[in-house]
């Protein structure tokens, strides 16, 4: 259902022909979906509830993450008492293998997971762009 849903978005909203949507659906059903039906469903009470502990807990996102959305740090964090978010404007997926910054901040985490660290690298690390007129934006 919810690839179907996606194609018809894509074929209202982007212009998809259906011939290509039912390519995207076929593919991901014989993929991805039909392959679960290949093993007994095991359901497990509490399993999509958010994760909460007592202890400290690092989340680092990056704005350029393919494989997690980039709000989802702050979700995450939301249900943990001592989570702390450290967003990385410069970064994608895996912050920590190409991020100095990222591993500066992991670094100092680990060593003292209680203890207020500085994050203010994560600042400076907006990505500037060239502007039509010649200028940089920041």
């Amino acid at each position: 259902a919810g690839a179907a849903a996606v194609s018809a978005r894509l074929q209202s909203e982007y212009g998809w022909p259906k011939s290509l949507t039912d390519v995207y659906e076929g593919t991901l059903n014989a993929t991805f979906f039909d392959l679960c039906k290949e093993f007994t469903p095991q359901p497990r009470p509490g399993f999509h509830d958010p994760v909460t502990a007592p202890i400290p807990t690092l989340v680092l996102q990056g704005a350029f993450d393919t494989q997690t959305a980039p709000s989802w740090g702050a979700l995450m964090v939301s249900s943990l008492p001592k989570g702390q978010l450290v967003f990385l404007p410069e970064s994608g997926h895996g912050t920590l293998a190409f991020s100095q910054c990222a591993k500066d901040i992991g670094s100092a985490f680990l060593e003292n997971p209680e203890a207020p660290f500085d994050a203010s690298c994560a600042e400076a690390l907006t990505p500037a762009f060239l502007l039509p007129d010649g200028t940089w934006s920041r």
